[in-house]
């Protein structure tokens, strides 16, 4: 009975563990989408044009999407020329030059945005695109037309919302670049580790998490940061109770446990072997330091003979 309750703890801890790790981790997708998706409309507007007409080379300070409801033709979009048919739309970045030819009467949705503090712009890549079977991409420009024609409340924020919505629904149309699918779980993991490194961290739930084998995430984890995600941990653990030991008068077991380590001996150890030292003798030697430094200072402020300062 003794057994199965402690293997009982055991399970529900991890369990609890998982939970709070996947709570964590969408507090901290929606967080991070929120900030770097952060995309504001410029303009949208729905036009017709006959067959024949054209419009010659221009730019815009924003990206454009011009969204091919009906219609065939071409355009150009920086030095690559597409043909577009119905259900195409083609994607221009800021200050890239484009042009259209209509062989027939064209119908089209247009939206300039702009992304604020983003990770995307290096991945919205200029082009012509086909949308889904369900129009997805067109829905959506039809859902920001009707806003800005009606004018409920809060209409701004709305499609603000909805270029957002569009932006994510087109990159998983198409994808994004090779390295924006690897960074962002680790991303995610890195700052999982610096907000939870005094607490005690399984690697192997962390790699579950963000999609990866153990050998897998850490070998792409130190690839991208230099430092297996143990020594990350580690390295944050040992940064802070440096400071500690500097700063403070707090005993070296509860500096051991205050930053994650299990046992005074093992932070003693370990702390050793990354900083050369004991920490006690790191505290002593950190205070000598301090007081010469604070001793020269008050020294070189001193009057000269002459009576003046220097």
């Amino acid at each position: 009975m003794i057994l199965f309750s402690t293997q009982l703890y055991r399970k529900l801890r991890n369990y609890g563990y998982t939970i709070r790790l996947i709570y964590y981790i969408i507090r901290l997708y929606s967080k991070e989408r929120t900030n770097e998706l952060s995309a504001r409309t410029d303009f949208i507007f729905q036009a017709w044009h006959e067959a024949g007409t054209s419009v010659s080379m221009h730019r815009h300070r924003c990206y454009e999407i011009v969204y091919y409801r009906q219609g065939r033709g071409s355009t150009r979009i920086g030095r690559a020329e597409y043909v577009y048919e119905p259900g195409s739309y083609a994607v221009v970045p800021p200050d890239t030059l484009h042009d259209e030819i209509r062989r027939e009467a064209t119908e089209v949705l247009c939206a300039g945005f702009r992304l604020i503090d983003s990770e995307f712009p290096s991945s919205v890549r200029e082009g012509l695109y086909n949308d889904d079977d369900d129009c997805t991409i067109g829905k959506l420009l039809l859902a920001m037309q009707h806003e800005i024609t009606a004018k409920p409340p809060l209409y701004a924020i709305r499609l603000n919302l909805c270029i957002s919505e569009l932006l994510v629904a087109h990159f998983r149309l198409w994808g994004v670049a090779e390295r924006d699918k690897q960074d962002r779980p680790l991303y995610f993991a890195r700052n999982y580790m610096d907000e939870h490194y005094q607490e005690r961290i399984d690697i192997a739930s962390l790699a579950r998490m963000s999609g990866y084998s153990y050998d897998r995430f850490r070998h792409l984890f130190k690839l991208a940061y230099g430092v297996s995600p143990l020594n990350y941990v580690l390295e944050r653990r040992i940064d802070l109770a440096k400071k500690q030991l500097e700063q403070t008068e707090v005993t070296v077991s509860s500096i051991a446990a205050g930053c994650g380590f299990s046992t005074t001996a093992q932070f003693c150890t370990l702390f050793k072997r990354e900083a050369g030292l004991s920490p006690l003798i790191y505290r002593k030697i950190s205070r000598m330091a301090d007081f010469k430094s604070s001793e020269h200072a008050s020294m070189s402020s001193r009057p000269v003979d002459g009576g003046d300062a220097l």
